[in-house]
């Protein structure tokens, strides 16, 4: 970019002592998003500069005419329908506790139990277990 046009690099915010991990990251992240997002001039939301140029291409003001045939903008607050996603059915592994789908846990099953005793083996005798029975 020209010269006018570069920003300067964010600079470290200032956190008070004391903060937790999670207070600190928090105080990072905003400041990060007030220092290198730029908000975009028609809906407001915030992108990488870069990614900005290519939102705006398809980003319309809400007040813009609409043209015939062209789908209609959906709003946020329009209530979207939820489906209920239903997981598939799967078994858990008695020895790892992973869960796979019925074809694969005959395949994990063995391989689970060679890993299983493989690494007991590398304890001493005292301190081996045998692998978990099935239920």
């Amino acid at each position: 970019k020209p010269a006018n046009q570069r920003k300067l690099v964010p600079q470290r915010p200032e956190l008070g002592e004391g903060l937790s991990r999670e207070e600190a990251n928090d105080a990072i992240a905003r400041h990060w998003k007030d220092e290198v997002l730029d908000p975009c001039p028609n809906c407001g939301r915030t992108f990488l500069p870069d990614r900005l140029e290519v939102h705006m291409r398809s980003c319309r003001p809400k007040d813009a005419p609409t043209f015939p045939g062209s789908l209609p903008i959906r709003s946020k607050s329009a209530p979207r329908t939820s489906k209920s996603v239903s997981r598939p059915n799967t078994i858990m592994c008695h020895i790892c506790g992973r869960e796979f789908g019925s074809a694969s846990i005959g395949i994990h099953i063995p391989q689970c139990e060679q890993k299983w005793l493989a690494a007991e083996e590398q304890k001493p005798a005292n301190q081996r277990k045998p692998p978990p029975q099935r239920p």
